[in-house]
């Protein structure tokens, strides 16, 4: 949920983005361009193209290769020649579509939501295999 001072609280672990000055509580230069929230957590596209995400991480929904739970950005493991230039996420996971027209999706896959043919959660990025060009993510 986010206030009108900017702070963006998790309802289970309240975090603060600073997105309003004076900046990231990090002391980052960088505001967001994207932002998508999930069931408890957040992921946020910076306008440095650096995906980030904060929150509760029991399924791997951070994409950051842990289960720990983050109260500050840290980064999603998308290769590094690659940007996230749309996200969406959902209860327990998240999906990006990356700059090569790629899907790539993190967190829990109970019902097959990473679209990776399985049913088993990650915690890092994994291309999801759609069988045609993605045009938008909901």
């Amino acid at each position: 949920m986010a206030s009108s001072d900017g702070v963006i609280t998790d309802m289970r672990s309240p975090v603060s983005d600073g997105f309003n000055s004076p900046g990231f509580q990090s002391g980052s230069i960088f505001t967001e361009t994207t932002i998508s929230s999930g069931g408890a957590h957040i992921c946020a596209i910076l306008d440095d193209s650096d995906l980030q995400c904060w929150g509760d991480n029991t399924f791997g929904q951070l994409g950051d290769g842990t289960t720990a739970d983050r109260q500050v950005l840290t980064s999603v493991g998308l290769d590094s020649a690659r940007t996230a230039v749309s996200i969406s996420s959902g209860q327990d996971h998240t999906c990006a579509v990356l700059d090569n027209g790629e899907i790539q999706c993190w967190g829990r896959n109970n019902f097959g939501q990473l679209g990776d043919g399985t049913n088993s959660h990650s915690n890092s990025p994994v291309e999801a295999s759609i069988g045609g060009v993605p045009v938008q993510l909901s």
